[in-house]
């Protein structure tokens, strides 16, 4: 009897056993935490390794722009996006699907070790390191220059041959156009009271002279697109600001043109409390700024998309009369999403049904605390390892992935940071690139990010499914 029980025993553990070894791959956890001072906390973390009956071997052929072979649309010379079945993509010069996958701030390191570095292993020419470097981008799967990369005419040159990378232009209109009267924080530009200028009859005239510069683009097949500005502060609250403007300057045309918006929808200064005006008032905000910057792009250069001023207020992108409102007004809306362990998969369809355009991740980025690097400055969660650095960047991707709203994203970014170096306050630290600052890649990173960005096809099929 005890025999025909331990047998008995034995085979239903047998049958058990892919269940609970299933079972174990999918409750992958990575401790993380976000600043030095946190505590670390395990999270959820899913890799590609986690995902149910992936085929792993199947390959779907790219062309120089990291785009899919199998699948061609019309074709019009240059970047542009499209809805096919269900699901946003970007389109190539020459007609195919894309996801985006590029990386910010591909730049030659400052300090003494970069130099050193520099001369050793490029004989100090720029147009090596940028070949060298576009050909290993390509390599372990991107194809995009992201905001702050060297300017576009050292990407240009090598560019031309058999390793693109897609660029993109960061004009900083409102930036410049406030040149004196705002402050450097961490990460972005302050305006007073949190009010952008929007309003004044100058900023409109600024941006169609300096976007008449912008005709010589025009032709050029490789410029992804214009991002306007860098994380202006779209805050709910900013209608309080502009009020508060007239305080000290009853004429100020930012102000007055707040108080017009009151009388104009029927509301007192007493409703400007009510947290339902507030978000209208953003809206106005919102559809102001992005109208009149697509209008001056579009003049000048009709070709290329314009990709918003790169939105980082969680306010903002949960503002459905903000996110309609500027939906008219951009190709992709470029949002720079930190915060989230995982993407949130609601937040994401009602960014894409609202604009009803796609959306881009634009900065995201992770830090390891075996980088020996202090990692106090910047936005990014904190992991133990570079191998956990890795895991969760295809925990992030897979989630961008299966948004059908979602085109691509922006690693931040190529080089760490100095601390050698002056820098603004969010980048001071912190481990945020695939390279060390002597060019030397973070190997168990850069394995994880080729694993999954060389299956983007894939993935998508498999999500789709």
């Amino acid at each position: 009897m005890n025999i025909q029980l331990r047998r008995l025993c034995l085979s239903f553990l047998l049958i058990l056993l892919p269940f609970l070894v299933k079972a174990q791959e999918n409750s992958f956890k990575v401790e993380a935490k976000k600043n030095p001072t946190s505590p670390y906390i395990a999270y959820e973390t899913r890799t590609i390794s986690q995902l149910p009956n992936f085929n792993v071997n199947k390959e779907i052929a790219t062309n120089i722009y990291g785009s899919r072979l199998d699948k061609k649309v019309t074709a019009t010379g240059f970047f542009r996006t499209e809805f096919i079945d269900g699901r946003w993509w970007v389109v190539d010069p020459e007609g195919y699907l894309n996801i985006c996958r590029a990386v910010n701030n591909i730049q030659q390191g400052r300090g003494i070790v970069s130099k050193n570095a520099m001369a050793s292993k490029f004989g100090n020419s720029s147009k090596l390191w940028m070949t060298k470097t576009m050909e290993y981008l390509n390599e372990i799967g991107f194809y995009g220059a992201g905001s702050w990369s060297v300017n576009e005419e050292i990407i240009s040159n090598p560019r031309q041959k058999t390793n693109p990378l897609a660029y993109t232009i960061i004009l900083n209109w409102m930036s410049g156009y406030g040149k004196g009267r705002i402050v450097q924080l961490s990460g972005h530009m302050g305006y007073p009271n949190d009010c952008i200028f929007v309003f004044e009859k100058g900023f409109a005239e600024y941006c169609d002279t300096k976007a008449k510069a912008l005709a010589v683009n025009k032709n050029d097949k490789n410029l992804f697109g214009y991002f306007t500005d860098n994380e202006l502060p779209f805050k709910d609250y900013v209608l309080t600001g502009y009020l508060k403007l007239g305080d000290l300057e009853p004429k100020n045309e930012n102000y007055l043109a707040a108080k017009k918006w009151l009388k104009d929808n029927n509301y007192t200064e007493a409703d400007a409390a009510n947290i339902d005006v507030q978000k209208r008032f953003l809206g106005y905000v919102g559809k102001t700024y992005f109208s009149i910057v697509y209008k001056a792009l579009k003049k000048y250069d009709p070709n290329h998309m314009s990709l918003g001023p790169r939105v980082d207020k969680e306010d903002a992108r949960a503002n459905d009369y903000f996110m309609k409102a500027i939906g008219p007004y951009v190709d992709i809306l470029a949002i720079n999403y930190y915060r989230e362990w995982t993407p949130k998969s609601d937040f994401m369809t009602t960014w894409g049904t609202n604009l009803n355009k796609p959306f881009m991740v634009t900065e995201f980025y992770t830090k390891g605390e075996d980088s020996g690097l202090a990692n106090t400055s910047g936005a990014g969660w904190i992991v133990k390892t570079q191998l956990e650095r890795g895991y969760e960047y295809q925990n992030y991707t897979l989630a961008l992935l299966e948004s059908k709203y979602c085109v691509g994203w922006h690693w931040f970014k190529y080089m760490d940071n100095d601390p050698s170096m002056p820098g603004e306050p969010s980048n001071i630290d912190g481990n945020k690139g695939i390279m060390k600052i002597d060019y030397e890649p973070y190997i168990p990173l850069v394995n994880q990010m080729k694993e999954l960005n060389l299956k983007v096809y894939n993935l998508i099929d498999y999500f789709d499914k």
